[in-house]
Formats: structure tokens, sequence, C-alpha cells
């Protein structure tokens, strides 16, 4: 009887051959899933300032090296032992897995799986090993276990979500990350409360991820703040409800001044200044609670959260939290104002059995 296992593949990708040298399209080899494994073919992928940050050589540098881990795939084959996901299946990576088993994956306060920890080498996550050659046979180093920067990669499980496939793919890609992160900082970071006040520094993609998410939770005030104009007609499209450019405020306004007027003592006030980390994507979150008396002096009457990887809730539960969002905004469509981010190159082409 004929051998109906998976079997490797030959693809292109974009292949980083050492820090900060430009990506070349080469034909790479690509082994089947092993045990508790997924071969996705990648449909379209995004980048990502991590990507850029390991491109960099800035962390765990390891060359030649396939980048990406924020992309929109589908279901190749599956390895031993994977339930709830089969062939033909729509999908997105994230590069924190989640067992669903262990302490922190049944905790509401972490996201920081100890069933399958998250490793900055290179190696998949449950024995370390490479999935990714060059035709000679020479290995090609992965990303954060993801890499989506070729038509074909190698993911473990429990960094999969199944997503509906009537998520457009070039949206569907960017939430594996900068939406989970976004998302996650304003439900889990900031733990939102309906008619919570908001401000949010940088509409970048990950801040208007947190504008998704305030909305989410209810916050009836979001107040954007960047220094490019054309952000406002994107923040309001995700959410924001009051835009604020800097540069167009003199000394004697401020933030507050576009809060409600009111009893402070109140009112919950929250800030989340939204940063890019060396890392994913970080974000500390100053808050003040009700009826908290407040101190004017830096630092002083305030509780602060920093940023975690890739947003501090379970990240599988997140980016379906930001799939049932983009549902419900589904009668506002928007365009997304990254253009630069809506990557299709990746998924192109052909690919052959080696």
């Amino acid at each position: 009887m004929e051998d109906q296992s998976p079997k490797p593949i030959r693809c292109k990708a974009a292949v980083c051959r050492g820090a900060g040298e430009p990506l070349t399209i080469e034909e790479i080899v690509v082994d089947p899933p092993k045990a508790y494994e997924v071969r996705v073919k990648v449909i379209c992928t995004s980048l990502c300032h991590t990507d850029i940050t390991f491109w960099r050589g800035n962390v765990s540098p390891a060359f030649p090296r396939i980048l990406g881990h924020e992309a929109y795939g589908v279901v190749e084959s599956v390895g031993e032992h994977v339930e709830g996901l089969a062939a033909g299946d729509a999908v997105v990576p994230t590069i924190v897995g989640q067992c669903g088993h262990c302490t922190t994956c049944l905790s509401e306060d972490s996201n920081r799986c100890e069933g399958v920890p998250t490793i900055l080498g290179p190696g998949m996550r449950r024995d370390g090993t490479g999935r990714f050659w060059d035709p000679q046979g020479n290995p090609v180093h992965d990303l954060l276990a993801v890499s989506t920067f070729s038509q074909y990669t190698v993911i473990d499980v429990s960094q999969l979500s199944k997503l509906d496939p009537a998520v457009p793919p070039k949206l569907g890609c960017l939430i594996s990350c900068g939406g989970a992160t976004g998302v996650g900082a304003a439900w889990k970071a900031a733990r939102l409360k309906p008619g919570s006040s908001v401000a949010i520094f940088g509409l970048g993609a990950v801040g208007l991820s947190v504008a998704q998410g305030a909305k989410m939770c209810g916050a009836s005030k979001i107040i954007g703040v960047d220094l490019n104009p054309d952000k406002e007609k994107f923040g309001k499209a995700f959410g924001v409800t009051d835009f604020v450019n800097p540069s167009k405020l003199d000394k004697n306004n401020s933030i507050s001044g576009v809060s409600d007027q009111g009893d402070e003592r109140r009112r919950r006030r929250l800030q989340l200044r939204v940063h890019r980390r060396a890392l994913g994507h970080g974000r500390s979150v100053q808050k003040h609670q009700e009826g908290e008396q407040q101190d004017d002096r830096p630092g002083r009457g305030e509780g602060q959260c920093r940023g975690a990887l890739a947003g501090p809730g379970p990240p599988v539960r997140q980016v379906h939290h930001g799939v049932v969002l983009g549902r419900a905004q589904a009668q506002d469509p928007h365009p997304y104002p990254r253009q630069e981010m809506h990557e299709q190159g990746a998924g192109a082409g052909r690919a052959g059995h080696a």
C-alpha cells in the first residue's frame, strides 16, 4: 500500500543570510510535520518590527534565517496527536504557544505557557530541531518557531489558532501579533471596564488594535494621540472617539481637557502608552482607580503594569476576541492604514514535493 504520510516540500522563501543583509528569494526544503506539529501553506504575511529586530541581529542572531511571524495560512498537513485542525483549515500563528493545560495557560493573568515554553533561539519548541533546509542539505534557521516569509512552514499546534475562512487573509494575518497585542493591552493588562476613559499614544498597528480592544471593553472615551494627522480618520474607524495631535496643542492645553468634565475622583482614568519593545510589542500602562487621590508628582498615585509579550492574556483567546470584534464592525468597513504590511508575496508561486 502506498505511503500516504506527508513528504518534504520544495518551495520558495525569503532568506536572510546575515545581520542586516537584504533578503534573497531561494529554494528551500520544508520537512513534514512531526508529532504535535502542522505544516501550513502561507497565503499572506505581514511585516512586524520584531522581524526587523531579529533581522538586525539584535536578539538571538542565527543565520541563515527565515523571518516572519504574522500570517494567514491554510493547513497543508498535520503530524501525529494534532487535534482540532485538519488539512484545509484557515489558521493564524502566534509566537507564544498555548498548550491549554499548564498552570499559566489556565490562569487569567499570564500568557507564558510552561508546557511548550517560548524560546528565542531557532528550533521547534518541543525538540529544538529545525524544519528548513537548503538544496544542499544545510539547515536554515527559523524565527520563533514560526517563519512565515516562506511558501510553506511548520508550526507547533499550540501556536496556531483556527480562523473563520470568511476573514480576509490580508487582515487576518495582522490579528496574530499586532492585533492580539493591542486587544490584550486593553482587555487583559489594563482590564478596562465599561465607561472607562483611555488615551492611546501612537496609532500604529498596535495602537489601533488597542482602540479596538478598548471599544470591545465598553470604554466611553477613547482618545487617540498621534503626530500624523492622517491617523485621525483611521483611528475613528477603529473606535477612537477623540483625536489629539500634540503638535497642534499650546502649552495651556492637555489631553485631560479632552475628557469629560466632572469629578475626577469619581472617574477612572487610564492611559496606555503604546510602543514597540525589543521583543514583541510592549506597553506601559498607567491607571488611576475611582476615588483615588491623585498626586501630580511623576510615578506617584499610579498603578503600573509593564507590557508583556504578545499581549498578557492567552494568545489564542485574544485572536478569537479580535475576530469577534472585527465581525461586529463589519457593517462599517474601513481600509487598514498600513498598506505596506499587506505583503502577498510569500504565498505566491508554486511548490513541489522534494
